[in-house]
């Protein structure tokens, strides 16, 4: 059993054209906890945030994800796939270490990650998974998915320059991992 799987899913040029669409659309700042004078005190995700609603890609992704889950680890996962986030990172922008999974997320079962920007048009802002005692940067080839379960540690390191799209998500069970 692996703990995350990358392959190759979309076409640079169909990234491109993703991101083409998604810049006509309204982005939505970053996530970030706010003090009582509404000074940010602590900022989990520096990035902007576009929907993705295309139902071709979903379903695209849904099935991606499906037959990832089905040969690695059997999670149920028929809750479906509730959003996909494309985030733009400019230079500063990451993600602190987190999971996907607990709390009032109990039911998120496998999150995936597309890479949709060319790895050349960057530095920094790898995709790392703490799931053992190295952490692994995952694939930044243009079009790779890397699906994992949403209880892995992960992080998005700082942007140094250019800026890196990726599509986000998460496919969700009826119940918690019990």
């Amino acid at each position: 059993m692996n703990t995350f799987i990358s392959y190759q899913l979309w076409s640079p040029e169909e990234c491109d054209h993703i991101v083409e669409e998604v810049r006509k659309t309204p982005c939505h700042p970053a996530l970030s906890v706010v003090d009582d004078r509404n000074q940010i005190k602590k900022s989990f995700r520096q990035a902007d945030m576009y929907g993705l609603d295309n139902r071709r890609l979903l379903d695209q992704i849904l099935d991606a994800v499906k037959q990832v889950n089905l040969e690695q680890w059997g999670f149920e996962i028929d809750g479906g796939l509730p959003s996909v986030e494309v985030l733009r990172y400019k230079k500063g922008g990451h993600q602190a270490s987190h999971t996907d999974w607990g709390g009032v997320h109990r039911t998120r079962k496998v999150t995936f990650s597309i890479q949709l920007s060319p790895p050349d048009s960057y530095e920094g802002g790898e995709l790392v998974l703490f799931d053992g005692p190295e952490p692994w940067l995952c694939d930044s080839s243009q079009g790779c998915i890397t699906i994992f379960p949403s209880w892995t540690l992960h992080q998005v390191n700082k942007v140094a320059s250019g800026e890196r799209w990726s599509a986000v998500g998460w496919v969700l069970g009826n119940s918690s991992y019990a």
